[in-house]
């Protein structure tokens, strides 16, 4: 048809390899409008496993509060969509832990097919019975990683 196809999925497969499993949900221009020749069309598609779980969550559950293992699990079928997750600096969270502080959508707001959720994961790596000098956060921390190798930080968010 001389036309250009772009296919996108929710996730980050780059196409559907099983056309049995995915199914178009966005595409654009709208069904029925006429695509001049050499013109563009988009289709947003998604895969069995992310429909199933849209169909299952309608709305935004609450995850304030949960581990940041726990809403990994829960968000795998769709970790796509799970767009722009920060991470923050909390005294409001119990050292050595990451919970999630803010999620959006809000808790109970309708959830639609391929709709982006972001989260907020707070972490605190302080020691709440460190004595030493916390001006400038948790100095004394001693974590033995064999081999005489020091302990430090693997990235913003991990202590290795």
């Amino acid at each position: 048809m001389d036309i250009r196809l772009d296919d996108e999925g929710i996730g980050m497969i780059s196409s559907c390899h099983d056309k049995t499993d995915c199914i178009i949900f966005r595409m654009s221009p709208k069904p029925g409008a006429v695509v001049e020749k050499f013109g563009e069309a988009s289709v947003t598609w998604a895969t069995s496993e992310e429909r199933t779980w849209y169909n299952k969550h309608r709305k935004m559950p609450k995850v304030v509060g949960w581990s940041e293992e726990k809403a990994e699990r829960f968000f795998e079928p769709v970790e796509a969509a799970v767009d722009d997750t920060a991470t923050r600096e909390s005294r409001k969270v119990p050292a050595g832990k990451h919970l999630v502080l803010a999620q959006s959508p809000k808790a109970g707001k309708p959830l639609k097919l391929g709709q982006k959720i972001k989260l907020v994961i707070g972490y605190n790596y302080e020691s709440s019975t460190s004595t030493g000098d916390t001006r400038y956060g948790n100095t004394d921390i001693d974590v033995h990683v064999g081999d005489g190798g020091e302990s430090r930080f693997c990235s913003r968010r991990r202590w290795c």
